[in-house]
């Protein structure tokens, strides 16, 4: 459960009157922004490029679930879904493990 529209609208965010993705197509779900939603349709070929090098495809449902299992595809994912600007709740993260990268942080955590 992360800050997509429909689980904003389906916990009665007030801000949220509609569970759509502003694409207008279907419901803003993780599985959505990710295989279909048009705004991020020009992005999504490199994420699938590097999934397809790393042996797992991306086209539907059961990929994503099964790419999501394996730490490597799943750090790809995360790693794109937060690029795309979609979940500005995790921006602070962000700029404090950028911060952290520049200051020579864990090796476990650089790319």
């Amino acid at each position: 459960m992360i800050g997509l529209r429909e689980f904003l609208h389906w916990r009665r965010v007030p801000s949220e009157p509609t569970p759509i993705c502003s694409c207008g197509d279907e419901p803003e779900t993780v599985d959505h922004v990710i295989l279909r939603c048009t705004k991020y349709g020009s992005r999504r070929g490199a994420l699938r490029q590097r999934l397809i090098q790393e042996g797992q495809p991306l086209h539907t449902r059961r990929d994503l679930a099964e790419a999501s299992t394996k730490p490597k595809t799943a750090k790809a994912i995360v790693r794109w879904l937060l690029e795309t600007g979609r979940l500005p709740q995790f921006d602070l993260a962000e700029q404090i493990a950028g911060c952290q990268g520049e200051m020579g942080g864990r090796e476990e955590d650089r790319d």
